[in-house]
């Protein structure tokens, strides 16, 4: 059962997003929900059969066999949580620099007014990066990924002060990440991230080094500081537009596809708590809109632009190597993984893209459970299940720290290979 782990967590996943799309006080502006809602269905039958197929294939077991014994695995994980948040912390220090001494962003008027800063001097100089720091930065910043996706495994051998220990500092270096890039992303990546491990059975039953009740405790409060972190910055945003908060967010939903039910426009404009829930509906509608993407995409059509791999696209661009993404007649939006293939591909290629998701998926998976030793194949694991959880919403490749986080984290797992080797 193991290895159904992360195919059973993609359904429920859909199923929660269909579910509260249905009962959202929104409705879409485009006619064709129904058509986006079977190709989503379409997508996510054809991904769970995959997966089962890559299930059954053949692992070369000799090929990634890492052999080491059990009393030092113990001094590995931390050894790689430990460098995964130095590297971190070094390469947040880069970000800093770039962004306050370089691109001179002002974070004294508020998040929402440094993000727009930072936007407006990235459109400004094009596909130039604004220095060599912001590199180093995102290609050092992503190890924390890494090491809370280890602290949280419950397959991994570590003290309880430890693990605390480890947990506090991941969860800083996520949110003062978000907090200088005026972003949610970051949290939606490590949430997905995490599960795979977090859900993995701790078959080594170290109960000692694992206390549920303080554990569920502390998962609560970062999961209830994350809702109010990204309200938070909902808030700003809304502040800083001159307009009340009700009115930015209708205006807002406007942009996403969708338009508030009478009933509920009602209450957002005449009760005393109606701002406070406009908030809270926009926060959920910013994800659930993408089936109403899904929906214009269907009704304008296949048109040029790309709506997938835009960020590399974009990096590859900075460093001269590709073209730079093209904007698409609804880029901003999110429209979900399914419907950005469809937008590039049409339903032949969102069908042969499930199938290659889910069976990639599905050996990783099935690797990993023969081979427990492996931590690049617990990671990629993880970033497999990222990749499918977030797939409701959009490709998490195109996340902003979706490579730094990839990269970081396999290189911190790499290095440290390396020096024990040594």
């Amino acid at each position: 059962m193991n290895s159904f782990g992360t195919i059973i967590r993609f359904n429920i996943i859909w199923i929660i997003y269909w579910l509260v799309y249905l009962l959202q006080p929104v409705q879409s502006v485009y006619a064709s929900v129904k058509k986006a809602w079977l190709l989503q269905l379409v997508f996510v039958i054809s991904l769970s059969i995959s997966y089962v197929i890559g299930l059954s294939l053949k692992t070369p077991k000799k090929i990634f066999q890492i052999a080491h014994q059990k009393k030092n695995k113990k001094n590995l994980t931390s050894n790689i949580i430990g460098l995964g948040l130095w590297l971190s912390i070094l390469g947040f220090c880069f970000l800093l620099y770039d962004k306050v001494f370089i691109q001179n962003i002002d974070y004294s008027h508020g998040l929402a007014f440094a993000r727009q800063q930072w936007l407006d001097k990235s459109e400004a100089r094009g596909e130039n990066i604004s220095s060599p720091f912001s590199l180093l930065g995102y290609l050092f910043g992503g190890g924390f990924f890494l090491s809370l996706m280890l602290t949280l495994s419950k397959k991994e051998s570590l003290s309880e002060n430890k693990r605390a220990i480890f947990f506090i500092l991941s969860c800083a270096l996520l949110f003062a990440n978000c907090i200088i890039t005026g972003g949610r992303s970051s949290i939606l990546l490590a949430v997905s991230l995490v599960s795979f491990g977090f859900f993995y059975p701790n078959q080594n039953n170290q109960k000692k080094q694992w206390n549920i009740k303080n554990y569920k405790t502390v998962l609560a409060l970062f999961f209830l500081f994350s809702l109010c972190y990204i309200l938070y910055i909902f808030y700003l945003r809304a502040a800083g537009t001159n307009v009340n908060i009700a009115t930015y967010s209708q205006n807002f939903l406007s942009y996403l596809g969708l338009v508030s039910k009478t009933w509920f426009s009602k209450i957002v404009f005449s009760w005393k708590i109606g701002e406070f829930l406009a908030v809270i509906n926009l926060a959920i509608a910013y994800l659930t809109h993408s089936l109403s993407t899904f929906a214009g995409i269907i009704e304008h059509g296949r048109s040029s632009g790309d709506s997938i791999f835009g960020l590399w696209l974009t990096i590859g661009a900075k460093l001269g190597v590709t073209r730079s993404a093209a904007d698409w007649f609804l880029s901003g939006r999110f429209p979900s993984l399914p419907g950005a293939i469809f937008m590039q591909w049409g339903f032949l290629g969102l069908v042969f893209s499930a199938g290659i998701l889910g069976i990639s998926a599905g050996f990783l998976n099935k690797m990993f459970n023969q081979i427990q030793s492996s931590v690049l194949l617990f990671f990629s694991c993880g970033i497999a299940e990222c990749i499918l959880l977030l797939s409701p919403f959009l490709f998490a490749g195109d996340f902003l720290f979706f490579p730094s986080m990839a990269i970081g984290g396999i290189f911190t797992i790499l290095t440290c290979k390396c020096f024990k080797k040594k």
